[in-house]
């Protein structure tokens, strides 16, 4: 995982400030470039040449406005040096899209490699704000969810499933354990075949030793996969454990851990699905958070191109 580019969105309330600070952190440690978004949500109507004329001023003033506002914030906010002394238009930028769409769209205008977005943990599960949930779902690359109360992380918790994005997600624990010299937590979770339960809440019904015998081949599958993984020097250990892998998740990580893990398929976080695992470990969890998405696997490409740590 190659970070050159990192795209942070910017609120005017206090929902994004610690995603800011981490953003300049990252782009400090991995030598990217930053761009700070604000997406004012002014647009004007896509028809009627009278109505456009009618609010073409109205919609410049509101846009001046956005972009005092995103300025003041912004500088409120700049602790690293290295940004105190950058101009803010180096790196600001106030668009015209509400905050979601203005975030996606600039990611894929400019190939970004990371997008960074704050998140209030102790809000009602499915509210995680629409930007968060839009930018979840349509993410072309990794975003890091940052909450307010953000702390040091001093691990990375990597769950796998074996599933396609196994591979983006070793990739992306690797190069962030080695960046900030922190050990790496690989968990696999295995998930009994709904088969072996009783659907009124009873022992396993299906034979038990089919059950012993799957958990101990994905045991094996995830232990071989971590061992023959290119760790480098990194102090790396394997956990295995079975039942609900969120709640698995959720139990074993740490406030000071990183979860890096990935999503399945072209859907990702978009139907905000209660059975979705990395949309309740990220309602749940304590600590940042690193979605991969496995969309990435869909440009060859692009990860062929990237050099790992």
């Amino acid at each position: 995982m190659q970070i050159r580019r990192i795209v942070v969105g910017l609120e005017l309330g206090k929902l994004s400030d610690q995603a800011v600070l981490r953003a300049m952190g990252l782009a400090r440690e991995f030598g990217a470039r930053l761009d700070v978004v604000h997406g004012c949500g002014v647009a004007l109507p896509q028809r009627g040449v009278a109505r456009r004329a009618f609010f073409a001023e109205h919609a410049a003033r509101a846009r001046a406005s956005a972009r005092e506002a995103a300025r003041g914030k912004l500088e409120l906010l700049v602790e690293d040096p290295v940004y105190a002394r950058l101009p803010l238009d180096d790196y600001l930028h106030v668009r015209a899209e509400p905050g979601a769409q203005a975030l996606l769209q600039f990611a894929c205008e400019h190939d970004a490699d990371l997008l960074v977005i704050g998140a209030h943990r102790h809000r009602k599960l499915l509210d995680f704000g629409g930007t968060g949930r839009a930018v979840l779902a349509r993410s072309p690359c990794p975003v890091w969810v940052e909450p307010a109360e953000a702390r040091r992380f001093e691990r990375v918790l990597a769950p796998i499933d074996l599933s396609p994005s196994t591979e983006l997600v070793l990739r992306a624990a690797r190069s962030l354990a080695a960046r900030f010299v922190v050990p790496v937590r690989v968990l696999h979770v295995f998930v009994p075949p709904e088969i072996a339960y009783d659907p009124e809440g009873g022992p396993n019904a299906g034979p038990t030793h089919v059950i012993d015998d799957l958990c101990a081949a994905e045991q094996g599958a995830s232990r071989e996969l971590v061992a023959g993984f290119d760790w480098g020097a990194l102090p790396v250990e394997t956990e295995f454990a079975a039942g609900d892998p969120a709640e698995e998740i959720v139990a074993r990580a740490g406030a000071s851990d990183l979860i890096v893990m990935g999503t399945h398929g072209h859907t990702g976080l978009a139907r905000a699905v209660l059975g979705s695992c990395a949309y309740r470990v990220l309602a749940r969890g304590r600590g940042p958070m690193l979605v991969v998405p496995q969309r990435e696997e869909l440009h060859p490409e692009r990860s062929s191109a990237q050099t790992t740590t």
